[in-house]
């Protein structure tokens, strides 16, 4: 039984130079970061959302907003929730899908940034010596 973990990384010769298979690895890595970022731009936002929703019909959050603004029928609301509510919800949803692809490669270089920087200097440093 095969189990593939990472899709296409099995793809990758593993007998040829230590060059060309760093190069194909890095190139096999770059293109997984890009499809991740154009999916951030969906999972940013979705998971926004299902956190505002879970502390939304949280019981403690609803006592807790009863006791802040006192009835909620005082204020202009859409579907139950107050708009001075849903306005801030909605911006920052959106805001998460213009701007999930940059929040992902800046999650990225911060938890990866020190090993990407260095492959990328073993790259240089074996073209270098390659010339």
């Amino acid at each position: 039984m095969k189990i593939i973990i990472l899709p296409g990384l099995e793809k990758i010769d593993k007998n040829v130079s230590s060059y060309q298979y760093i190069t194909s690895f890095d190139n096999w890595m770059k293109e997984n970061f890009s499809i991740n970022a154009k999916m951030a731009r969906f999972y940013y936002p979705l998971l926004f959302l299902f956190v505002v929703l879970g502390l939304g019909f949280s019981n403690n959050f609803q006592e807790i907003f009863t006791e802040l603004i006192g009835s909620p029928n005082e204020f202009y609301s859409l579907f139950g929730v107050p708009m001075f509510l849903l306005l801030p919800i909605v911006s920052a949803t959106v805001l998460l899908a213009l701007f999930g692809a940059k929040l992902y490669r800046l999650d990225l270089n911060m938890v990866y940034g020190g090993v990407l920087k260095k492959l990328e200097e073993i790259i240089a440093d074996m073209e270098e010596l390659r010339d």
